[in-house]
């Protein structure tokens, strides 16, 4: 079951970090944050004895992204839920992101896309975990999402972890 929580925070996490650039777009220029446009729904996976439905909304369009992930058994019963927000640090030229747990936990992290992929690590603070990494890629209509939690991770290791795959159900 926890690894099912930090799996569906980190997904949450990487999913808002989709971004092709690098730096600061010019004055008057869209945001980096244009390119999660795809990811805006309602996308749903089902794991080992759980499901997860995520929701991705823009509170302000293109700026800040709303994340919502609930968790649920095979039951039925929700066990976990999640909300955070991604946004593009201007000074710092990347996506940054945070989320907090129904019990308090806090996961913040950045992320970067390369290699049409978006990679993203998170600390977490006051859950079970300390850090965890994930790779996220979105294609044919399905979010790929890789994940290793609390020890360290190579691109290699992450890419070769079974994938969880999302669908839209919203459309």
């Amino acid at each position: 079951m926890h690894r099912s929580l930090s799996l569906s925070v980190s997904l949450l996490m990487a999913a808002s970090s989709l971004v092709a650039q690098s730096t600061d777009p010019p004055a008057g220029e869209p945001s980096p944050l244009t390119v999660l446009a795809p990811m805006v729904g309602t996308w749903m996976a089902r794991g080992e004895g759980f499901s997860s439905t995520l929701m991705y909304e823009w509170v302000l369009p293109n700026r800040l992204l709303r994340v919502r992930n609930s968790l649920s058994n095979s039951a039925g019963d929700q066990f976990a839920e999640y909300e955070g927000h991604c946004a593009w640090h201007p000074s710092r030229s990347l996506i940054v992101f945070w989320t907090v747990g129904r019990n308090g936990e806090l996961h913040e992290g950045t992320a970067a896309w390369r290699d049409s992929r978006l990679w993203h690590e998170a600390r977490v603070s006051g859950g079970e975990l300390e850090a965890y990494r994930s790779v996220l890629h979105l294609a044919g209509g399905e979010l790929r999402y890789h994940a290793r939690y609390g020890e360290p991770a190579t691109d290699a290791s992450l890419l070769e972890s079974d994938p969880l795959l999302y669908r839209r159900v919203d459309q």
